[in-house]
């Protein structure tokens, strides 16, 4: 098992996570490290603490885009399974094994989602409503559900793969900063991977207020909560996959939580910034969907399974 772990100015963070990952039990064969941070002029100790040390590979590369960082390190793994997590966990001794025994037969698997607990936050036992509608529901399923589901929505924060999947549907596509991984599972299960849930994978997420695609959730002021380029991300992955005919429904799902509330409807102002920056997004979706998908060394339109 090859562990890539994509990280962007947290360097806290990310030695705590190094640590758990190589206490585990048994290894994995190499940890990943692909950090897009410019350090300028000025050499940062990070490299000198974490690379060759218990299987560690670090790498620095200079666009800062998680999923650029992911299929970077998608190319250089030598692991059969990849498992990809967030720079800002806590991971228990046991999470690389909690993965593997899901590859192993007789109940083999291409695919493994885990559970991803808050600080704090215990499992819960109940799925949202949302996870029963068509074609979108899957992905209402919540990160801590405590319960293993024949699901195929996968976190990045903590999922694994058979290396030659991930590698048949190009990696991550590299045009996202959100909704990458629900796009990536999607993908995997059309094509006709086999993937589940695992709560007995788990990890806890720290959440770590600065790095990483933070911006794209900013608020534009104090009220109006979604901002162009989080529709932008909403938008694309609807229409890339779905199309909106089917896809409706999540678009109106953040449409009620984001827009359509008593603290919007009573400032007209305010509400009418908010559908701005809709259509903005909208847009933005549009023109990046003409440009079309970037996967892993080539624009990738046909997806297939890869070999038996």
């Amino acid at each position: 098992m090859s562990i890539i772990v994509p990280t962007l100015r947290r360097k806290k963070y990310l030695l705590q996570t190094v640590k758990d990952l190589t206490e585990q039990s048994p290894p994995a064969k190499e940890i990943i490290i692909v950090d897009q941070t410019d350090y300028g002029k000025y050499e940062d100790d990070l490299k000198k603490r974490v690379d060759g040390k218990d299987g560690v590979i670090y790498e620095n590369i200079k666009k800062k885009n998680a999923n650029v960082a992911r299929n970077h390190g998608l190319r250089i793994a030598s692991g059969e399974i990849i498992m990809f997590v967030d720079d800002d966990i806590r991971a228990p001794e046991d999470l690389c094994l909690s993965h593997y025994r899901n590859y192993q037969s007789p109940s083999s698997v291409d695919a493994v989602g885990g559970m991803m607990l808050g600080i704090g936050e215990e499992p819960t036992d109940d799925l949202h409503p949302e996870y029963e509608w068509p074609h979108v529901g899957f992905m209402f399923r919540p990160l801590n559900y405590g319960r293993q589901l024949n699901s195929f929505d996968m976190p990045t924060c903590n999922m694994s793969v058979r290396r030659e999947w991930a590698l048949a549907v190009g990696g991550f596509d590299e045009r996202m900063e959100r909704c990458q991984d629900t796009d990536f599972s999607w993908r995997l299960h059309k094509a006709g991977a086999d993937a589940i849930y695992n709560p007995e994978a788990w990890v806890r997420h720290l959440v770590a207020p600065e790095g990483a695609a933070r911006h794209i959730t900013a608020k534009v002021n104090r009220l109006v909560r979604g901002k162009r380029e989080r529709w932008r991300e909403y938008f694309y992955f609807v229409m890339k996959n779905f199309g909106l005919s089917r896809g409706w429904r999540m678009i109106w799902y953040w449409i009620r939580k984001l827009i359509v509330n008593r603290t919007l409807l009573m400032r007209p102002h305010y509400f009418l910034q908010a559908v701005y920056e809709l259509f903005q997004g909208y847009r933005l979706a549009c023109k990046r969907l003409e440009k079309g998908p970037i996967y892993m060394d080539t624009l990738v339109s046909d997806v297939t399974a890869p070999p038996n």
